[in-house]
């Protein structure tokens, strides 16, 4: 794995080098084209996976809006919050993972090898998993909810997450051996 990073970053440095000699070469005016065209492929790319894989984090998000805010689900239910926390962890590693498929179908990116792939995928929805706890604890010190019950509230919150972006990831070893075949 140290081997991909080195490469990895290697190549990027490499690519920044092409850039730097490829614009003292050509000049402003065409290395500006070059990266217009880039701009637009990344665009694309982008538009094309929230198009494909955006579905299910909506859902998900969806799902906990209409269990927060129109059928009290929370107060009824309050364990209602940790197949939410699974459930949204698998989708955005699910997501992620499309992104990096379609990124690599249109040349943003090279495609991943499988360890690579598994550890931004996970790294991502880990973050992820994070970020939405932070908004959950800004949303308790400003709008004055109640979103975080406390610190283990908040592990679980984060557990869940992870073992359901651990599950997709999971899903897609298992389908991806499977076509090797």
């Amino acid at each position: 794995m140290a081997t991909q990073l080195k490469n990895f970053f290697l190549t990027k440095i490499n690519f920044e080098i092409r850039c730097c000699l490829l614009y003292r070469s050509l000049g402003e005016k065409v290395v500006s084209k070059l990266m217009t065209i880039k701009l637009k492929t990344i665009i694309k790319a982008s538009w094309i996976t929230v198009k494909r894989f955006g579905w299910l984090p909506v859902v998900v998000l969806l799902a906990h809006e209409i269990s927060a805010h129109v059928i009290d689900g929370y107060a009824r239910w309050p364990e209602i919050d940790i197949p939410l926390h699974f459930f949204g962890g698998f989708a955005i590693a699910y997501f992620v993972a499309g992104g990096i498929k379609v990124f690599a179908e249109y040349q943003v990116i090279h495609k991943p090898d499988l360890i690579i792939l598994t550890a931004v995928v996970l790294g991502l929805t880990a973050t992820v998993a994070v970020l939405w706890e932070f908004a959950e604890w800004v949303a308790d010190r400003i709008l004055n909810t109640t979103c975080q019950i406390g610190l283990d509230d908040t592990m679980l919150d984060l557990l869940m997450g992870l073992l359901g972006g651990a599950l997709f990831i999971l899903i897609m070893l298992i389908k991806t051996k499977g076509s090797r075949k």
